[in-house]
């Protein structure tokens, strides 16, 4: 992924951020505040979230309650989505790419091939991601493998997949682990574990309502 790549994504989550109000983001944020229950948990139903004219995700940051997620927009390559308090999570073939909103997180996210690698592919890839505020181009060294097969479940629907695993090193010397489940039918990442940063819970990441394209 060339570099150019860096400014568009992360300004065009900033302006949907400061400007909900008078964007397409605006609406995205009256529909979520209109369903979303934030004192349940998951804080919406299948049937409200497919009723919704978006696609949509469920996010958790470590033990904290799920968040729900809609798709505000796609731009080369990318999916921004977006929750009722405005948080804003940019997504590349279901792998989490970039944050806004959560400090210590990743900002942007770079692959040596220009593409998120396969996880059920297998090999070593080279990332390299920004933290915010002041940490650019971590080196981060991955190799993913499968794990077998695995049935999951989403808002109570049951999603047949395969796992992968992929074990990372940054150049600091932290280490972490990264999970993906993979759907066996349609090759979608339907949920994926991921570290965002260092010290900071994992985040996961579940599709409810895919996007039409990727």
């Amino acid at each position: 992924m060339a570099c150019i790549r860096f400014v568009p994504v992360v300004l065009t989550i900033a302006v949907i951020l400061a400007a909900c109000g008078d964007t397409p983001g605006g609406a995205v944020v009256e529909a979520l505040t209109e369903t979303v229950a934030p004192d349940r948990a998951p804080p919406i139903s299948r049937a409200e979230a497919l009723a919704l004219p978006y696609a949509s995700a469920l996010v958790t940051l470590g033990n904290r309650q799920p968040a729900f997620v809609v798709l505000h927009s796609s731009q080369g390559g990318r999916q921004i989505w977006l929750s009722a308090d405005r948080v804003a999570i940019a997504t590349e073939q279901g792998r989490v790419v970039a944050l806004a909103g959560l400090a210590g997180a990743i900002t942007e996210t770079r692959f040596r091939d220009g593409q998120p690698p396969k996880p059920l592919a297998g090999g070593e890839h080279l990332r390299l991601v920004d933290i915010a505020p002041n940490v650019w181009g971590l080196t981060i060294t991955c190799a993913n493998r499968e794990d077998g097969e695995e049935t999951i479940s989403i808002l109570g629907e049951a999603v047949p997949t395969l796992r992968a695993f992929e074990s990372c090193r940054t150049e600091r010397g932290e280490r972490f682990t990264e999970w993906f489940w993979i759907g066996a039918e349609d090759g979608l990442i339907w949920r994926a574990e991921q570290w965002i940063g260092p010290g900071l819970p994992r985040l996961t990441f579940e599709l409810v309502k895919p996007p039409t394209s990727w």
